[in-house]
């Protein structure tokens, strides 16, 4: 199959990010909503990791996370049992109130009608409801995709940032031995 090759190219064409085009370079991405996914959707009926995207030598293939709303690929609600799903050009991806369609860039020099690949750089509504949608273009059901938003290492290298209750967890000894400390001196002072 000639899929194995290609980039996968994800137009958003409902929900809060209408119009948004992305371009896939990694073998493997997280979507979802939380910031850690390597493509984030700002929809919050959307789980934080919510379902993935995989390169396999058959082609892409799409895997559910075990999401609370679930995720539906052509009107059709994919099981998380069901494993890797494979998928097609136009395939529609649904997630909570987000729509995306799915579309592949086998390398050329002249993807969907763009000479120099750039695409989506008007800044147009993405599907022309007045509303903006960021990087998206007025072209309806085009994929062009906006380099603009390539995507680096893989979420599972990305380093996580330390909460409030981790970083006190790590201080902890370090407090516990100050007060041990000052409990010992107090003890030596009154006794001399």
């Amino acid at each position: 199959m000639e899929d194995d090759n290609r980039l996968i190219i994800l137009k958003v064409v409902s929900g809060p990010d209408t119009g948004r085009t992305i371009r896939v370079d990694d073998e493997s991405i997280s979507v979802g909503r939380s910031e850690r996914c390597g493509i984030a959707l700002p929809d919050p009926t959307v789980s934080r990791h919510h379902f993935s995207l995989v390169r396999t030598l058959s082609g892409w293939t799409l895997v559910e996370a075990g999401s609370g709303n679930g995720t539906f690929l052509n009107g059709n609600q994919v099981a998380t049992s069901a494993g890797p799903v494979t998928l097609g050009d136009g395939d529609r991806i649904s997630v909570g109130r987000t729509v995306i369609v799915v579309g592949f860039d086998d390398g050329g020099a002249d993807f969907a009608g763009d000479a120099d690949g750039a695409g989506g750089s008007d800044g147009g509504g993405g599907n022309g409801d007045g509303n903006g949608g960021g990087n998206g273009d007025d072209c309806g059901d085009d994929l062009r995709p906006d380099l603009s938003i390539r995507l680096g290492a893989p979420v599972s290298l990305r380093p996580e940032k330390p909460t409030r209750r981790v970083q006190f967890i790590e201080a902890l000894p370090f407090i516990l031995i100050g007060l041990l400390c000052l409990f010992i001196v107090a003890f030596f002072a009154g006794t001399c």
